[in-house]
């Protein structure tokens, strides 16, 4: 079974720092039309990449999971006069998710990443990568 990612989003929702926890094509429709829910977070399955199988008769796979969670913060005039808003959020999802066990996860999600990936049209969007085993069988 794979890492359930509606999981991870109430994991990232639970904090109570984002007005809006949503998935991958939610994602792909904010950075082309940036609304007010901000600031945003979105969870989505970055890369997978699998163990060779082992196993005769049953097919089974480990695999290790890339899941990031990539949020947007609205840029605001004289910013240096504000804490650092993107830091703050980026270690609030950090402390959140980092040796948490996923559902359908066989590992806890250990913290890989983080980058800001863009600032673009008043906008700072970070992401912020963790990986997790996920053991697969047929």
């Amino acid at each position: 079974m794979a890492i359930d990612l509606a999981s991870v989003r109430s994991r990232v929702n639970a904090t109570g720092v984002f007005r809006k926890v949503s998935d991958v094509l939610a994602l792909a429709d904010a950075m082309e039309n940036p609304g007010s829910l901000l600031p945003a977070a979105f969870v989505v399955a970055a890369a997978e990449a699998a163990e060779p199988s082992k196993t005769m008769g049953a097919h089974r796979q480990r695999i290790t999971a890339r899941v990031s969670v990539a949020f947007a913060v609205q840029a605001q005039p004289y910013a240096e006069n504000r804490s650092d808003e993107v830091e703050a959020l980026r270690s609030t999802v950090k402390s959140q998710l980092k040796g948490w066990l996923a559902e359908g996860a066989e590992t806890a999600f250990d913290y890989v990443s983080s980058n800001i990936r863009a600032i673009s049209r008043g906008m700072v969007w970070v992401e912020v990568q963790f990986s997790a085993k996920y053991l697969e069988t047929n």
